[in-house]
């Protein structure tokens, strides 16, 4: 009956993120497959012969612990608590000082300086971690999570892919062979990893740190094909993508695409993002669902979190700035030590900060989260229990169509991009779209600067005619 209460829950209801904790235990009947979306999903395949409660250790599990209660088994050491950060010790922002660390990361660098660092001091074995696979015949395959052991590999490891990657197969790596792992990850993965040890002793025992991945949303493969696809290369001959290149005459958000064809062996031109379709994050094009029902921006099971520094003071800087939020004692030496021996550049932090930082995500899946949920139990459907109450109270009308658009948006792209596909004709997904985003935009404008837009558009038009 496990099996079954997640398949009929968490799986019937469009809530699987596709981490792979599932698949790993012993007899069970899952596995994870793409669906026709280009999202990993679990699939009910065979018979239970599991002794694992599944939706306890689904990070969207209808019985799994919520942040809160995981963080205060895992991090105890770490007596501080912020409502947008969980548990902490110290927060910083800053970036390491080693121009070509800094310039191969997504942001500042830090880390992967972390991981490299834990390697050095003999503080773990290996470091689990998302790779371009190059060895990938399928666009549905173009990242992978590898385990690497010495700290100069860890340059081939991925800036920020997003990317549908599952844990399924670096998990059973991890059992079969002994040793100390750090594994890097969403929050929703690292949740997924802490529930999972919760059942697995083995798994609690050679995973030793966990290093989350501050986070907007998961993508489905969708994403990468579209990136590729406007920049030249269809869907069909995507060999790689790049989604974090630097742009030295940018900000740091105006983040760098380029797209590798398989038949020419040869990379596009960089691109911002912002020039592309897509590139606007709150769109949320070819999102999961289940992101818009995760209230964990800031990773807050992980020992240590690390993101983007949206913030004016830090975003011109083409390089980019990390955000840190340590919660682990170790972790917290090391980054003194990098700090005394001039390897990072950091400057003490607090809460706040950090959660002005992350503003546009954390008002998306608390407040708009909120309003999820509140119109989900009126019309009777089941959704994940979170944190946050159930609420439409608070909201104007423009705050919640912005929100029903952005479900929309999400949902609506992966069916219109399967088409394109069907027909080879991006302009075909660029249609069926366009009215959806122009709607959103609409929205997103409060209605006395819309009323005083019209007011001039209509001034201009007339102007120079006269009543007679």
């Amino acid at each position: 009956m496990n099996a079954e209460e997640l398949q009929q829950t968490v799986i019937r209801n469009g809530f699987c993120i596709g981490c792979g904790a599932c698949a790993v235990t012993a007899g069970s009947p899952f596995t994870i497959k793409h669906d026709r979306y280009g999202r990993l999903q679990a699939k009910l395949e065979g018979n239970d012969q599991s002794q694992v409660p599944f939706d306890e250790i689904c990070p969207f599990g209808a019985k799994a612990p919520d942040e809160d209660t995981v963080a205060d088994i895992f991090l105890g050491e770490s007596p501080q608590r912020h409502a947008a950060v969980g548990r902490f010790r110290t927060c910083h922002i800053g970036h390491v000082k080693d121009t070509l660390t800094r310039g191969r990361a997504s942001s500042g660098g830090i880390g992967r300086w972390l991981a490299a660092e834990m390697l050095r001091q003999d503080l773990v074995d290996a470091v689990v971690h998302v790779t371009p696979d190059t060895s990938a015949q399928s666009p549905l395959h173009l990242f992978r999570f590898s385990v690497t052991q010495q700290p100069e590999e860890l340059e081939q490891s991925a800036r920020s892919a997003y990317y549908p990657v599952s844990l399924d197969r670096v998990l059973d790596h991890i059992r079969q062979r002994p040793g100390r792992y750090v594994i890097t990850g969403v929050p929703c993965f690292i949740k997924a990893m802490r529930l999972l040890s919760l059942h697995d002793p083995i798994i609690r025992e050679r995973i030793v740190f966990t290093i989350g991945i501050i986070c907007g949303h998961l993508k489905s493969s969708a994403f990468a094909e579209a990136f590729g696809w406007q920049l030249g290369v269809p869907p069909e001959d995507l060999a790689g993508i790049e989604f974090r290149g630097k742009l030295a005459s940018a900000p740091a958000n105006h983040k760098g695409v380029s797209a590798k064809s398989r038949s020419e062996s040869t990379w596009t031109a960089m691109h911002s993002s912002k020039t592309l379709l897509g590139g606007d994050w709150g769109l949320g094009l070819f999102k999961y669902k289940a992101c818009d029902y995760c209230d964990d921006v800031t990773a807050e099971t992980a020992d240590v979190a690390i993101g983007d520094a949206w913030l004016p003071e830090f975003v011109n800087d083409s390089q980019g700035t990390s955000v840190i939020i340590c919660r682990n004692r170790a972790i917290e030496s090391l980054l003194k030590k990098g700090q005394d021996n001039g390897a990072l550049n950091l400057l003490d932090s607090t809460p706040e900060q950090i959660a002005r930082s992350q503003a546009g995500g954390l008002r998306h899946r608390r407040e708009g989260l909120a309003y999820r949920l509140a119109r989900d139990e009126a019309l009777g459907r089941w959704h994940p229990p979170k944190r946050v109450a159930p609420s439409d109270t608070r909201l104007t009308g423009r705050r919640k169509k912005i929100y029903e658009l952005r479900s929309a948006l999400a949902e609506y792209s992966h069916e219109a991009f399967l088409q394109a596909k069907e027909v080879g004709d991006f302009s075909v997904f660029i249609r069926m779209m366009q009215p959806l985003i122009n709607r959103y935009e609409r929205a997103q404008v409060p209605w006395h600067k819309l009323l005083r837009k019209r007011a001039k558009a209509f001034l201009k038009k007339n102007a120079g005619t006269s009543e007679s």
